[in-house]
């Protein structure tokens, strides 16, 4: 068992960083996903000047979130990767690892989290360090989650001072002085790999982040400037009261440099918001069914490639993909970032195509990759085969389809509820605007309650990784 453990050390970290990618999409209540934050914590740390060793700790601080937010700090802990640090002393390295409650004391210590500041404290981390009393503690001498005083190392005879601090050592050593080799040929294939990760990725997320208090790309300016573009009808601009673009593209997590495919994006709705956002740094992908009855003089006649051979500076970078939907495929596995469907499943799920969309959503999306569902929600406690000619689904529903084709469900958000919505209507959730089927019956009456109320659902791709780990 020992030495199949030893073979698999290369291994490491590579599941480190799968750690560290399924973070992506993880908003968890925050202004951006828990990715974003470490690596926005990794570039201010190595702007500030710190060494690899803790650029490496920045960059993984939260990586045990994606296992369990609640036990975080002691899983990065376990890995070797620095979460905390002393309140009142400085450690001696990013990988000493404690846990103290979030006091205002411990907000107000010598160090904190670059992710909150522009830059580190006047006092580095090496002159912190170096200003700490020597008397406070012995800084290397205890045993994994050891509070006692009396346990102390060969090389450390004073023991431990400061019993009020658990300290969380890694499992292969009772002290940071007695090194193995294991230790050290992990931690320098960690940090080869997530360095090289932290440099390419952060060298992108501090372009994006800058220290000062500029909005993300994914939030206020870039999805604003788009919003307010002229290329955009007066018809649509008008729905973005119901559509609610910019919450709902700001919860998917969607960037400007990112690879977006949306799922049949009709007469191109948010095709006149993704696209352009996505022009300069990232690829928009519109996916098409493929017309019916065939024949190229019709494919040529499709109102969304009407609307981009118009306008070639809005749209000129745009692709259309077309597909069968009984047999989808919307690119390269894995080329994807972000698959976006806006009220489409119900009609997949009439017509029995839902199952092989959802797969294939899952095939072009890279791990961590995520795919926004927008859908006309039923009533709760209705069934799909009660409500399946209204245009209404089940939101449980949805979520099976997605999870029975391996996706995470990491959000659910009501930004475009509609409680007015009373989803009883004769012809189903097509009588109320925009179609309002039933035309000048009672038509004050569902311009009154405006458009669906609509389920807004973010799944996430998990990394493969892990489950081949386990199968070796």
């Amino acid at each position: 068992i020992g030495h199949e453990t030893m073979a698999a050390q290369p291994d490491v970290a590579e599941h480190v960083l799968a750690l560290l990618r399924n973070l992506d999409g993880m908003v968890l209540g925050f202004a951006v996903d828990q990715l974003t934050h470490c690596l926005q914590t990794a570039t201010l740390a190595d702007r500030a000047g710190a060494d690899d060793e803790l650029v490496v700790a920045s960059l993984c601080h939260d990586v045990g979130k994606y296992v369990s937010v609640a036990n975080h700090p002691a899983i990065a802990a376990e890995l070797n990767v620095s979460h905390l640090v002393v309140p009142d002393a400085v450690p001696d390295s990013p990988f000493e690892l404690v846990t103290v409650k979030r006091s205002k004391r411990w907000r107000e210590s010598a160090l904190w989290w670059p992710a909150t500041r522009t830059s580190f404290p006047p006092r580095s981390w090496r002159a912190a360090k170096a200003s700490t009393s020597s008397s406070t503690r012995c800084g290397r001498a205890l045993p994994r989650t050891c509070t006692s005083t009396s346990t102390a190392c060969s090389r450390c005879a004073r023991g431990r001072s400061d019993a009020r601090l658990v300290r969380l050592l890694p499992p292969w050593s009772a002290c940071m002085h007695e090194e193995s080799p294991m230790k050290r040929s992990q931690l320098r294939g960690i940090g080869i790999a997530l360095m090289a990760f932290g440099a390419a990725a952060g060298a992108v997320q501090a372009a994006q982040h800058p220290p000062a208090a500029a909005a993300s790309p994914s939030s206020a300016g870039s999805i604003d400037a788009v919003l307010a573009g002229s290329w955009r009808s007066p018809a649509n601009r008008a729905r973005d009261v119901y559509r609610h673009p910019k919450a709902t593209l700001q919860f998917f997590g969607i960037r400007p440099n990112q690879t977006v495919v949306e799922i049949n994006p009709a007469a191109g709705w948010y095709s006149e918001v993704l696209a352009p956002l996505l022009r300069d740094s990232g690829r928009y992908v519109a996916a098409e069914p493929l017309p019916s009855g065939g024949g190229e003089a019709k494919r040529d006649d499709s109102t969304l490639r009407r609307k981009f051979a118009a306008d070639p500076a809005v749209y000129g970078k745009a692709t259309i993909v077309e597909f069968d939907p009984r047999a989808p495929v919307f690119g390269a596995p894995g080329s994807a970032d972000a698959v976006l469907t806006f009220r489409n499943v119900h009609n997949w799920a009439t017509a029995g195509t839902a199952p092989a969309m959802f797969k294939a959503f899952f095939a072009v999306l890279r791990p961590g990759g995520t795919l926004g569902v927008v859908d006309h929600r039923a009533a709760p406690g209705a069934t799909f085969d009660a409500v399946r000619s209204s245009g209404y689904l089940p939101v449980d529903y949805v979520v099976r389809l997605a999870t029975d084709a391996g996706f995470k469900l990491v959000g659910q958000s009501e930004v475009n509820a509609n409680p007015k919505d009373t989803k009883d209507y004769p012809k189903g959730v097509w009588t109320l605007p925009p179609t309002l089927t039933l035309g000048e019956r009672d038509r004050a009456k569902y311009l009154a309650i405006g458009e669906s109320d609509r389920m807004t659902l973010r799944f996430v791709k998990p990394a493969a990784t892990a489950a081949s780990a386990t199968a070796r």
